[in-house]
């Protein structure tokens, strides 16, 4: 008889000794996933709108393409023949913040090679002229920082041009009726 207590008595343990394991396992998952890891805790939540569904921002790309390069020094030629380097950059620019302007009182295209293209815009603009290296140095540079800037880098930018002028506010080179 006592033989058979034993038994029962090592079964029970055993079965308390897997329950109790089994128990602290549970315990364990739960501890972890109710811990965040360090960079997990620093997530922002996603933002809603007005209908409580997510949105999403869109990076832009992060290179500007040859032919956004090309059209702005097609322009920077046209409007910036004998300017100052710091008058391409300029020029560049207004046009990249008149892709980016919407609403109020003017129209602007929304990509770099619409605004240079836009009829009676740019003095001088001729999408056929291949223009000197320095216009494409300049349409390079001004291209990199928006997109740098758009991308959420520290740019040297002047946001609000969007009509150059380059004889010290006089005269509009764009067009002289934004005088």
């Amino acid at each position: 008889m006592r033989e058979k207590e034993t038994a029962v008595r090592d079964r029970y343990t055993v079965m308390i000794t897997l329950l109790c394991t089994a128990c602290l396992a549970l315990l364990i998952l739960i501890a972890f996933a109710l811990s965040k890891p360090e960079e997990e805790q620093n997530i922002p939540a996603p933002e809603m709108n007005a209908e409580g569904l997510c949105t999403v921002a869109v990076k832009h790309i992060p290179q500007p393409t040859e032919a956004e390069i090309l059209a702005m020094a097609q322009a920077m030629s046209g409007e910036c023949y004998e300017n100052e380097y710091g008058d391409m950059l300029k020029v560049g620019m207004a046009i990249c913040n008149r892709v980016d302007y919407s609403g109020g009182m003017y129209s602007f295209p929304d990509t770099i090679q619409g605004v240079c293209a836009q009829p009676g815009q740019i003095y001088g603009y001729d999408p056929s002229r291949r223009p000197k290296e320095i216009y494409m140095q300049a349409a390079r540079e001004v291209l990199s920082n928006w997109y740098g800037m758009k991308n959420g880098e520290d740019r040297p930018w002047e946001p609000g041009i969007k009509f150059w002028s380059g004889f010290g506010g006089t005269k509009n080179t764009f067009r002289e009726d934004y005088r």
